[in-house]
């Protein structure tokens, strides 16, 4: 039997490497911040501009809408209309998102009762990045869910959330929404809120504690709406750019190796040319939006600048990378020859042999395994900075404590890929112990 070639496979080397790359720099960067050693511009950003930690949230949250079950299949998760489907759509998704909330309330408790380090205008006074992304996770698999039985998907999946998106932005210009997010009190008061959203949440009777509880988190909860479209747009860039093309390509009948790799190096022209013609689009439209209607980026806001400077950055770093193993590939791995036909190297051997993985190891278990990893971090960042006082640590200190954290991060993506998982972990640890007990009882 034939073994398939890493695009029949569904292995695209350029997506494992960038999105690990993403998730390594999003693992420095949430410990870094609280050295002095981390430059201040690389920080996140109070009311405008752009700032790298404001990239590495929201490069998060497309790195999974590049790979979501939406954008690599043309089938949401659930095809079901039934409203009982729907309650178990949204208890499925409540058990998946447990270790978010749960890291929520465990940053919750130490941002409050340990005194960590916090910045109310990053997402409020109790919200946090954790409950931003179960709000996403939940959303999106519910928005799937209502247009999973639509035709012309392409069509309604884009254009309903880039609408949602131009409604969110003309009610945070044209209804105070934008400023209200950026001074506004954090408790709710009639009296001193005569205009604005609060006074039509006092209309509606919302009782007190949702409407102060809203009010402190304003900056999270709204940012949410952000962040969905931001999830949803990049699987549809993903499904457009990347998947859609796989799938053209690789289910040919051709089994030749001649066929295989020419369909190979048309598969890579064809996403090379979609991904730069999706960046170039991307960054006309912040231009647009920056420039000649003179919306600035907040980061606080989630605004439709933001959103479409967050997808033209790494809609583009995707390219340069998927440019960067396509040019290897070209020059390393495929040859052509007299006939006109290109043939792979490995191909001079007569054995069937696929391609080997170009990313590193530790890439291919971050990747595997980003979101076990991405709590892990924040865990253990937690430690250090409940460990030391990280305002007073030398710069030399500083990049020792960094390394070793980076390590420990590391090594734990290692471990859990060889063991399987977190399930696999476990498993292993308890047939250890079980091993290990009734060694010693048979002494």
């Amino acid at each position: 039997q034939k073994t398939k070639t890493k695009y029949e496979r569904g292995r695209l080397e350029y997506l494992t490497t960038y999105r690990s790359t993403i998730s390594f720099l999003t693992y420095i960067a949430i410990l870094a911040v609280d050295f002095h050693i981390f430059p201040r511009k690389f920080a996140k950003t109070e009311e405008y501009g752009y700032g790298l930690m404001d990239l590495g949230a929201a490069s998060f949250v497309i790195c999974g809408g590049f790979v979501s079950r939406f954008a690599r299949t043309n089938t949401p998760a659930s095809s079901n209309s039934s409203s009982s489907s729907t309650i178990m759509l949204l208890i499925k998704q409540m058990k998946k998102t447990l270790p978010l909330i749960i890291m929520g309330f465990i940053r919750l408790a130490s941002n409050k009762g340990l005194e960590y380090q916090e910045h109310v205008s990053e997402y409020g006074v109790h919200w946090n990045f954790f409950f931003t992304l179960t709000v996403v996770t939940i959303a999106s698999s519910l928005w799937r869910r209502k247009i999973s039985s639509m035709k012309l998907w392409v069509i309604k999946d884009t254009m309903i959330p880039i609408l949602m998106l131009v409604v969110y932005q003309f009610v945070l210009n044209h209804y105070g929404l934008q400023k209200y997010i950026e001074d506004g009190s954090r408790y709710c008061s009639k009296e001193q809120h005569r205009n604005g959203i609060v006074k039509y949440l006092y209309e509606y009777k919302l009782c007190q504690y949702l409407c102060n509880f809203f009010a402190a988190n304003r900056e999270g909860i709204l940012g949410c709406i952000g962040y969905t479209c931001l999830f949803v747009i990049s699987e549809v860039i993903a499904k457009l750019c990347i998947w859609s093309s796989l799938q053209n390509d690789t289910t040919t009948n051709e089994s030749t190796e001649e066929k295989k790799i020419e369909n190979e190096k048309k598969y890579g022209h064809l996403v090379g040319t979609k991904l730069f013609t999706a960046s170039f689009i991307l960054w006309c439209i912040l231009f647009f939006l920056e420039y000649i209607l003179h919306i600035p980026t907040s980061r606080r806001s989630t605004n439709a600048t933001f959103v479409v400077w967050a997808l033209a950055q790494n809609v583009l770093g995707l390219f340069l990378t998927w440019l960067a193993f396509f040019l290897c590939e070209e020059e390393g791995n495929i040859e052509k020859h007299d006939d006109g036909k290109y043939r792979s190297k490995e191909s001079i051997s007569k054995t069937n042999v696929s391609v080997s993985s170009s990313s590193p190891m530790i890439f291919e278990a971050a990747n595997h395994h980003g979101m076990t990893i991405f709590i892990i971090a924040n865990l253990l960042t937690g430690v250090v900075n409940l460990s030391i006082n990280t305002l007073e640590v030398s710069d030399g200190c500083a990049v020792i404590v960094i390394l070793a954290y980076l390590v420990s991060v590391g090594s734990t993506a290692l471990l859990l890929d060889w063991c399987g998982g977190v399930s696999g972990g476990i498993k292993s640890v308890v047939s250890f112990l079980s091993r290990k007990k009734s060694k010693e009882k048979s002494k």
